[in-house]
């Protein structure tokens, strides 16, 4: 046993120097002959004073987002820092400090900020800045002490604690292995998934264990906690009175400020990898995200009139920056997802068609509700900034296209595949004739999703099956032919979701007296469309399916409010 413990001690030793990746100072100034190369031309216009140092750091930064060479990205980030520091802009230097423990953790954004001076009026920066590099040198010192005495369990539970206090819950689960008590299952437990405890548990016990640690500890293992209560939540461990008091919790962690910090980090290191995301609901029930990466895209059609004949600028082609990555929902909504936020009986209909795995029917509102209580439920494993809401336009056809751009690909030539990668009104009319159903399917009748093939991405049924609601809008007389039997927007407090930015479509004609959103794949007039386009009111009644987005929170950067109808 001493032997194991000795092991596992060692790699609790050894784990962060594995997970460190600070450039050399040999590294470092190898590159930076082609660092000044790169930034002369601002440097100049700083010294000509034809801009600011902090306008100068926006365009380190800039460099920085797009450059490959490890060493070349650190020193733009360091040079940032520096400049943002000589200006006093110290809410953008710790939106560096921020990014660069995104790119390489925390140790990684001690070394950016360097020896540089930080103000006492940035207070809060400063003391994240002191507590991080004070819990680094207590690292080390554990470190050391664990070389001499390997089997010392009390000093690898003390490492966790450092570890997590750094956001580095890697390094701490494998120091806590060894902690005497409960800590060690548990830990084993978050690692291998093996034993009798549940996230609700879990939960509890890093709540209780961050009693009476220092602050910095104390807020890292809360936030911990905070995760677990989340996933518990979404798994129904929780009712009534228990419910609220852990959504108390919950909002608590909100608040925090240096453990808040690093947890954040690791999740902006999740949007730079775009690893898949899966949302825990009910049972054994999920939604799979798949990532999408940023781009730029040509939209539309470069044959418009075949589309929409009377106005072609609808779908004309153009080009469309997404700056941000964001992940899309792998099928449309179905039935049992949907259950987790409103119970709904199956009809006969529905059961001959896919049963459970039907995609749900609901409305605009409904689903905009959806994905305001998913956000809640699942906020500790969404990046920062980002929520579960409806695709943008632009996000819908730009995940349909990114990998599908090869002639060969079937979602490129998809009129002649169509019946390869869409349910289609015949696939339908076959199911429900086969189980002896007579109603007579109609477009707005949905079928099981993930039956077709995929597209590029790995995402299902982007044509065919119900038409998807999208978060962008429009004036709806722009269109060939909307649907003049809906009434025009009753609701006079909703605020419409009017986008003009560049990273979405920018081609979008709405004003706050004429809110209609636009629908994109599924049906269109009982044929398959990739251009097609159905609009409604945003209040309307008429029902559609979603596909769900975790993205930047595109409405609150905005400013646009959405007003539920629904009752909480």
């Amino acid at each position: 046993m001493k032997g194991l413990v000795m092991i596992v001690a060692a790699i609790c030793v050894a784990i962060y120097v594995a997970a460190a990746d600070v450039p050399s100072d040999a590294d470092v100034r190898a590159v930076m002959k082609y660092v000044e190369e790169l930034t002369k031309g601002d440097l100049a216009q700083m010294r000509q004073k034809k801009i600011t140092k902090e306008q100068y750091a926006d365009a380190l930064l800039g460099y920085a987002a797009d450059e490959k060479k490890s060493a070349a990205k650190f020193a733009l980030f360091k040079d940032a820092f520096k400049a943002y520091a000589d200006a006093k802009s110290w809410g953008k230097a710790d939106g560096v400090y921020g990014a660069a423990q995104a790119e390489g953790g925390t140790e990684y954004a001690l070394a950016v900020v360097g020896h540089t001076t930080i103000s006492g009026a940035a207070k809060d920066l400063k003391a994240r800045i002191e507590g991080d590099r004070k819990s680094y040198r207590q690292i080390g010192i554990l470190k050391s002490k664990l070389k001499k005495t390997p089997d010392d369990e009390s000093l690898c539970e003390a490492l966790g604690q450092e570890y997590a206090a750094v956001g580095n819950w890697d390094g701490a689960l494998a120091s806590f292995l060894t902690a005497p008590g409960e800590v060690a299952k548990i830990a084993d437990w978050e690692l291998n998934k093996g034993g009798a405890y549940t996230a609700s548990k879990v939960a509890e016990f890093w709540w209780g264990y961050a009693d009476g640690k220092p602050k910095s500890k104390m807020e890292a293992l809360r936030l911990h906690a905070a995760m677990w209560y989340e996933i518990a939540l979404g798994e129904g461990a929780y009712s009534g009175n228990e419910s609220k008091i852990v959504q108390g919790r919950i909002d608590e962690t909100k608040s925090y400020g240096g453990a808040a910090m690093q947890d954040k980090a690791t999740l902006a290191k999740q949007v730079k990898e775009l690893k898949p995301i899966t949302l825990p609901l009910n049972g054994k029930t999920v939604i799979e995200f798949v990532g999408v990466p940023a781009g730029e895209f040509m939209m539309g059609t470069e044959k418009p009139e075949t589309a929409c004949a009377n106005v072609p600028s609808l779908v004309k082609y153009h080009k469309v920056t997404i700056s941000r990555p964001f992940w899309l929902s792998k099928c449309q909504v179905t039935k049992e997802q949907w259950d987790s936020y409103e119970k709904t009986e199956l009809t006969a209909f529905q059961k001959a068609v896919g049963g459970p795995k039907v995609a749900i029917a609901t409305t605009f509102i409904e689903a905009m509700d959806f994905c305001e209580q998913l956000t809640k439920r699942f906020r500790s494993k969404l990046p920062k900034g980002y929520v579960v809401r409806l695709p943008t336009e632009a996000e819908w056809e730009y995940a349909y296209k990114i990998k599908d751009s090869n002639v060969d690909s079937p979602y490129y030539n998809w009129e002649e595949n169509i019946s390869k990668i869409a349910v289609t009104k015949q696939d339908v009319i076959e199911r429900a004739t086969k189980n002896s159903i007579r109603e007579t399917p109609e477009d707005i009748k949905p079928m099981e999703v993930g039956t077709k093939m995929p597209n590029g991405l790995g995402l299902y049924d982007m044509l065919g099956n119900r038409i998807e609601f999208t978060l962008s809008t429009c004036n709806s007389n722009l269109f060939c032919n909307p649907n003049r039997n809906i009434g025009h927007v009753s609701n006079k407090n909703q605020t419409a979701i009017n986008y003009q930015d560049n990273e979405i479509d920018p081609l979008l004609w709405c004003d706050n007296m004429s809110a209609w959103y636009i629908m994109r794949g599924g049906w269109y007039l009982w044929s398959t469309e990739l251009y097609g386009k159905k609009v409604s009111p945003i209040d309307s009644s008429m029902c559609g399916t979603l596909r769900l987005c975790i993205g930047p929170d595109l409405m609150k950067e905005k400013g646009y409010s959405f007003k539920s109808g629904k009752k909480k």
